[in-house]
Order: C-alpha cells, then structure tokens, then sequence
C-alpha cells in the first residue's frame, strides 16, 4: 500500500526556519533582503504619516461642521438633536392632572367611552353581556366612527376600575 501524504506536509527536508522569507517560487521576498533597522525605520516613518493625516482628518471634520452650522444658520433651519429631521419646534406638552392622565380637550371633553359604559351599565342596574352593552353604545348618542368598537368596548370594561367582570362576557359596575 502506498504512503499517503498531508497536503500541509513541508518538502523533504526543509524546515519551517528554512523557508522564512521565500514567497511560493522558491524565491526570496524583497523584504526578507532588507536589514531589520531599515524596516524599522520605513514603519516609523508610515506610522508619522497615519499620525498627520488623521489630525488632518479632524480638522477638515471640524471645518465641516462649522460650515454645516453656518449653513443651517442662513437657511433658516432650526438643528436639533442628531438623527432627528429638522423642523418646527415641538409642541408645548399637556399638564399632567391628578392620577397621571391628561385633560380632555375638545368636543369630546368628558364624554369618554368609560362614562358612556359606566352610564348604560349604572342605568340597566345589573350585570350585562358585552354584545348587550356593544348595541346600547351604538344606539346612544356617543360620536364614534371606529370599525374596532367591540374591541375598544371589551378593553375599556376590562381595564377601567369602575367595572368588574361577572363572568366570561358579563360586566356589571363596581
């Protein structure tokens, strides 16, 4: 049977410290010819390079800034925050009211879903099927033109404290 070679195995011969600084020709680099002191000196010498160029690289970066700035400034074009589009300023955010939410602006003020159900389930005096409470809603004089009513009824009678759950689908008030 025949000796089946590495395809990693080196010539007979030859050793890893033999081969150093020969390219696959056989013959040697160029840089394996040049004293170490020579080649020392050329990667100080890229190193001084890299060295300026990136100072001058800040710079530039800075010149560029400043510019931009100044061209913002005769635009007329208010520079926010970075990653955000420059625009009108922001509106002024409501004052927070007691327990966290926000005063009801508007011509809905006070006529929220919450108090529409808390109305018809205080008026009907017992506990009531969702359907039920979901026809009476739409029956009664509460501006809506939502197609996901049902959904928006279901959650507020399951998150809203004033109303507690009978059992699967039945909501009375607390």
């Amino acid at each position: 049977m025949a000796k089946r070679k590495n395809a990693k195995s080196v010539k007979k011969g030859a050793t890893k410290k033999g081969r150093r600084g020969v390219n696959r020709g056989g013959r040697p680099s160029a840089l394996s010819l040049l004293p170490i002191a020579d080649l020392e000196a050329a990667l100080a010498a890229k190193n001084r390079q890299l060295s300026a160029l990136r100072a001058e690289r800040t710079q530039v970066v800075g010149r560029l800034a400043a510019i931009d700035r100044e061209i913002a400034r005769l635009a007329g074009v208010r520079t926010g925050k970075p990653g955000r589009k420059p625009g009108p300023a922001p509106k002024a955010k409501a004052k927070a009211v007691k327990g966290g939410r926000r005063a009801a602006r508007g011509p809905r003020a006070g006529n929220t879903l919450g108090n529409k159900l808390h109305e018809i389930l205080s008026a009907a005096g017992k506990p009531m099927r969702l359907l039920d409470v979901l026809e009476a809603v739409r029956k009664s004089d509460y501006p809506t033109k939502s197609k996901y009513l049902r959904s928006q009824v279901s959650q507020t009678l399951s998150r809203d404290k004033r109303f507690r759950k009978v059992r699967r689908g039945v909501y009375r008030t607390a």
